[in-house]
């Protein structure tokens, strides 16, 4: 057993201690990074140990035992278990093995996650803790991925989904490169904003571009904090821009999109998935096809011409939706469909509620729009890729309801006592230095065994 074993294992043992006396938080913080680098190698010898599932029944655990109050379920996971429940009806109805299926078991994960983190992230500070993470761990996959030259970091197969990750995390870097009070936060969080960029440029994903594209433009006219943070964004602009004109390949994605349309290139694929898609939606109006199986039922559903736009050889190929709408619709019908369009309807009605309250509070505002930029970032990524089922864009669902019961829970309070300012709750009680060194540590750690690996 090497060094990083070893570190990796202590790490984990340290953890779980400290989860089973009264910490779930930092279980859960864990778990999701545990979760994110999974799709690495870093944690490959240890696929077998189960990992994550055993952290995330210790915070379960720990949290009904350490909980003072009563565990409430929030609706949002109410319905996204009533969507797992069509989700196994889709495949009952199609004859096939209900959990024979990796999409079953990542949206099972997603919804747990979910839970968890409603439960335990209920102030501010967490809220900013938790940010980090997402942070430290987009860039870190950013940084693996770019040292190797490779598009996608090991396990991550598809480019496109790989940009959505990377492209949802960007505006937290933006949130904490410019609102923190001392100028070494900001250039810590400046760093990673820069990573998590060219990381997104190195994908060749011309549905990242777009999508990282609406995320700058929101974030630039939307603003942060400091109007300078604008000027930044469009310059980032430009630089993605110039790289994408400079670099042969990525020049070569954008000018040959009309010959992929009528020669069977990847974007003739996707029309020719969204109308195989239509076409199974139509034949299988309730359930669907069943989840997972859009590859497999492609060649039965798809016209002569669809297959065509496909490619010669879409036979050897699994041609997937790419669009996250029409995988659900196509995968799990007009019942499974309605439901998650209620959910995500559902997440973007609490950060309505959560910007009406955060009026008049700067820092909560911009944590909002770090929040919305980065769902709504990854929604669009989401239209050339298939993210229906990964926990990250229900990170997002659960996000927006912790963001709203905070802002619920400190108008509460400033109305209870006017003369307490919401600040004081806000900042971890460990000096500036401290923190950006720890998170500094973290990054390092995780990247060199990545890059080792």
């Amino acid at each position: 057993m090497g060094k990083q074993e070893i570190l990796i294992l202590s790490a984990t043992a340290v953890v779980w201690l400290v989860t089973i006396f009264g910490r779930p938080y930092i279980g859960l913080v864990y778990f999701y990074l545990y979760s994110e680098l999974y799709y690495t190698n870093i944690f490959s010898e240890f696929r077998p140990l189960r990992i994550p599932f055993v952290t995330s029944v210790l915070v379960l655990v720990s949290m009904i035992l350490n909980y003072k109050e009563r565990i409430h379920i929030p609706r949002q996971t109410w319905l996204m278990l009533i969507f797992f429940f069509i989700m196994c009806l889709s495949r009952l109805s199609n004859n096939l093995e209900v959990f024979d299926h990796y999409y079953m078991d990542f949206f099972w994960k997603a919804t747990f996650l979910q839970l968890l983190i409603v439960s335990l992230i209920d102030t501010r500070q967490k809220l900013k803790c938790f940010a980090w993470v997402l942070v430290i761990a987009g860039a870190t996959l950013a940084y693996v991925a770019r040292y190797h030259d490779t598009q996608a970091p090991y396990l991550w197969v598809n480019r496109n989904d790989f940009a959505g990750l990377l492209v949802s995390v960007v505006p937290f870097a933006c949130f904490l490169a410019f609102t923190g009070a001392k100028k070494l936060l900001q250039l810590e969080g400046l760093g990673y904003f820069a990573i998590l960029l060219f990381g997104v440029a190195g994908t060749n994903s011309r549905g990242g571009y777009l999508a990282l594209a609406v995320v700058l433009a929101l974030s630039a006219l939307l603003t942060f904090r400091q109007e300078r943070l604008r000027t930044l964004l469009l310059g980032a602009l430009v630089v993605v821009a110039v790289l994408s004109r400079v670099s042969d390949v990525h020049w070569q994605r954008f000018s040959t999109v009309r010959l992929d349309l009528e020669q069977g290139g990847t974007g003739g694929q996707r029309l020719a998935a969204w109308g195989a898609g239509w076409n199974m939606l139509t034949a299988n109006p309730l359930l669907g096809v069943g989840v997972g199986e859009f590859p497999n039922s492609f060649g039965k559903y798809a016209t002569a011409e669809q297959k065509r736009r496909a490619g010669g050889d879409w036979f050897r190929q699994r041609i997937n939706a790419h669009n996250t709408i029409v995988q659900i619709a196509a995968e799990t019908g007009l019942l499974g469909l309605s439901v998650w369009l209620m959910l995500m309807a559902m997440s973007f009605q609490d950060l309505r509620r959560a910007l009406r309250l955060a009026r008049g509070d700067p820092e909560l505002r911009e944590l909002f729009l770090a929040i919305t930029i980065g769902f709504i970032g990854y929604l669009v990524a989401g239209l050339f890729g298939n993210y229906g089922y990964y926990y990250e864009l229900y990170t997002f669902v659960a996000l927006s309801a912790v963001i709203r019961r905070i802002a619920e829970q400190e108008r509460a309070a400033a109305m209870a006592a006017p003369e307490a300012t919401c600040g004081s709750a806000c900042y971890i009680g460990y000096p500036q230095w401290l923190q950006v060194g720890l998170r500094t540590l973290l990054f390092a750690v995780c990247t060199y065994i990545g890059l080792r690996l």
